[in-house]
């Protein structure tokens, strides 16, 4: 496989580091660490996503979060110069692989379309997918119609990273940006059912400050997301598919649903 895996891990978190060298040699995949960001010590590169000229922090991130972030934010940097081809596989460091993981990724390239930007390989949902192409052993690329929150395992073309790079100040965590596709201009994909699943030991973003409800500190949603979100979903789905999407996700709502429902248009191509 020409893709190559980068690990986001702390140096500090050296236990981490020896589980996810044994996800890595039990699924056959090769990998690259890149040692992960404190958010203290910023270095220059990722500073003015988070600081003014002045060199002071002005993101309304935690500690962790602008850790979390900054480190994506290096990786992508490095994506987008071509360290590592035209595409890489980017994981946090909690994740477990399912087995048939290294042999599922060479169909998902060959099967993603072109022009792809972002593939999410982790998020769960219980709102609505709607199926794009079957891959194999029974994953599906798949839209979502409301995005997940997770950046723990996916793929970033170099197109992908340099949209990421938009310059501005992050006032939110990774994995909620990662919800804001329109945002960035990103065509953004997911797989279903998701192929890594995370690990339920604490989490570094807690260890190092935690997250404050998002709600509470700017909103979940913008004005501007709440008309853009919408939009997004008609274009990439189609107006017949989105409503679908929003009409299930609706009666999933008041049944409580713990699964989400995979739509599959008709004449879909397996």
């Amino acid at each position: 496989m020409i893709m190559r895996a980068v690990l986001i891990n702390l140096d500090r978190s050296q236990d981490r580091l020896a589980a996810m060298t044994t996800e890595f040699l039990r699924v056959g995949l090769d990998f690259d660490r890149f040692s992960a960001v404190d958010g203290i010590h910023l270095p220059g590169s990722v500073r003015p996503f988070f600081c003014d000229a002045s060199g002071q922090v002005i993101s309304p991130l935690r500690v962790g979060e602008i850790g979390c972030y900054a480190s994506h934010l290096a990786v992508w940097q490095r994506i987008a110069a071509g360290e590592y081809g035209s595409a890489a596989l980017v994981c946090e460091d909690d994740m477990r692989f399912p087995d048939p993981f290294a042999s599922i990724l060479p169909a998902l390239l060959a099967r993603a379309p072109s022009g792809w930007d972002l593939i999410r390989l982790s998020p769960r949902t219980k709102h609505a997918v709607v199926c794009v192409r079957e891959i194999a052993d029974g994953y599906s690329l798949v839209r979502y119609s409301r995005q997940p929150a997770s950046a723990a395992a996916y793929l970033l073309s170099l197109d992908g990273a340099r949209k990421l790079l938009a310059p501005g100040v992050r006032i939110r965590p990774v994995d909620q940006d990662f919800r804001r596709p329109w945002a960035f201009g990103l065509e953004s994909f997911g797989v279903w059912p998701p192929m890594p699943e995370g690990h339920r030991s604490r989490s570094t973003i807690d260890e190092m400050g935690g997250r404050i409800r998002l709600a509470r500190r700017w909103g979940r949603w913008s004005v501007r997301d709440a008309v853009l979100r919408p939009m997004h979903g008609v274009r990439v789905l189609g107006l017949q598919q989105w409503c679908r999407c929003a009409a299930w996700n609706l009666i999933g709502r008041k049944l409580r649903r713990a699964s989400p429902q995979a739509i599959r248009p008709a004449g879909l191509s397996p």
